[in-house]
């Protein structure tokens, strides 16, 4: 063999260990999903008539009548205005389109989807 010295140190290569340090807590635990009640929903949906928002007084009222925390309360409303609005923008895409349902068919109506070539007019020259 060779009698020489590397001028640097050569170290193994070491996997880098595999324990949870490095990883946020809030990934170690997991809340599970709140599975409501049909009284509670009923509950739930009958405020969220009244008004799509809670004052705070109410969501505390509300999260005692229900057994529920004020913060679930208050992410159940945010998630039911979402859902509201969802709704709402689904059914005017509906309107929408119905309304110009007239444009489907033959094409007869259908300015944009005629199959028929242009008129063709004779250029006339002024005398």
């Amino acid at each position: 063999m060779y009698a020489y010295s590397l001028p640097y140190e050569v170290l193994p290569i070491v996997p880098p260990p595999s324990n949870n340090a490095d990883k946020p807590k809030s990934a170690a635990v997991k809340r599970v999903r709140t599975q409501y009640t049909s009284e509670q929903l009923m509950q739930l949906e009958g405020e969220f008539d009244k008004g799509n928002y809670l004052n705070r007084t109410s969501r505390i009222r509300l999260s005692q009548e229900l057994k529920l925390t004020e913060k679930q309360i208050k992410v159940w409303f945010q998630n039911r205005r979402m859902k509201n609005k969802k709704e709402n923008s689904a059914l005017g895409d509906r309107n929408v389109s119905s309304s110009h349902s007239f444009y489907r068919g033959n094409g007869d109506n259908n300015p944009y989807a005629s199959n028929r070539l242009p008129q063709i007019i004779p250029h006339v020259r002024p005398i």
